[in-house]
């Protein structure tokens, strides 16, 4: 999440006539004070809300809610692009790689598997939270590097696909985005 992942902001107890009632009179509504929360995302999913309401309080783990399942399986034009970090040998941070072009995600007994130009993730355990899904998974590329790599913030809709994904190989850990539009049926 770019910027700050911490919101705090006051809380206030409201009341009135329904907005549907006609004729509507704003003058009729009331409101006070009565505390203030904070909400802190540990991830896109996970987040822990503090709050306080006239004096008492609580802490609540919450967590997306998901109403219906959104298939992330489909057929893309887009790619993957990532940064490396943290290499055992430190000339190889920031190196900047891209796989192009058109890709798949399916699913089979053994799990998820996305498919890029150049590299083949596997094994994929998929979790659905609100609208956005995550894949943990195992990733083998055509130039040799093999690894653990895990989706997030996966956004999939009628026109295409939206994440992040962050791995590690046996040299560097990488971050970067995937993203592509959905190929016509």
């Amino acid at each position: 999440m770019p910027g700050s992942n911490t919101y705090t902001g006051t809380l206030y107890q409201t009341s009135g006539p329904a907005f549907s009632q006609v004729p509507y009179d704003p003058k009729l509504v009331t409101y006070r004070q009565v505390g203030e929360a904070t909400i802190q995302f540990g991830d896109d999913a996970h987040a822990l809300l503090n709050y306080t309401i006239d004096g008492g309080g609580a802490v609540k783990q919450i967590t997306r809610f998901t109403f219906a399942a959104n298939s992330v399986l489909g057929s893309y034009i887009g790619g993957t692009q990532d940064v490396t970090f943290d290499c055992t040998d430190p000339t190889r941070n920031g190196l900047k790689t891209s796989d192009p072009g058109q890709f798949t995600i399916s699913q089979n007994q053994d799990g998820y598997v996305l498919k890029f130009p150049t590299c083949e993730v596997t094994n994929g355990v998929f979790q659905q939270f609100g609208q956005i899904a995550k894949i943990d998974a195992i990733y083998n590329c055509a130039g040799g590097a093999t690894g653990v790599i895990n989706f997030t913030g996966l956004m999939s809709e009628k026109g295409g696909i939206t994440g992040t994904y962050t791995g590690r190989d046996k040299s560097c850990s990488f971050r970067g985005n995937v993203g592509g539009m959905r190929v016509m049926q």
